[in-house]
Order: C-alpha cells, then structure tokens, then sequence
C-alpha cells in the first residue's frame, strides 16, 4: 500500500499527484482509494461531500 497526505485549498480547485516511477507495485495496482478530512477546525462539516472531477496517471 501507498499513501500520501497532502493540504488542500478551501472554494479551489486543488491538484494531487503521487509519483509512483519508483515504486515496485506500480504495475500491479488494482484499486485508488480518496478519503477526506478537516484539522484544525471545530467547525461542522455538513453533508460530508466532496467532488472528484478527474483521475488518471502518467507512466513513469
């Protein structure tokens, strides 16, 4: 398994990337999981939604 952690910007579109060249189980993946969570705030999430507009991957 591979994880990243990574900050994000409120009411903005935010770019994630991972590079994978190095990793041995680069051609072997089955699955990309995203979760989501606020820290540092004691402030109500409501609904607990976010939007995903596009995944993909270069090789490397």
């Amino acid at each position: 398994m591979l994880e990243q952690t990574t900050t994000m910007g409120a009411d903005t579109w935010n770019r994630i990337e991972k590079d994978i060249s190095g990793w041995a189980f680069k051609n072997n993946i089955t699955k990309i999981e995203i979760s989501f969570r606020a820290t540092g705030t004691a402030a109500v999430w409501y609904s607990s939604r976010f939007q995903i507009d596009d995944i993909g991957y270069t090789g490397g």
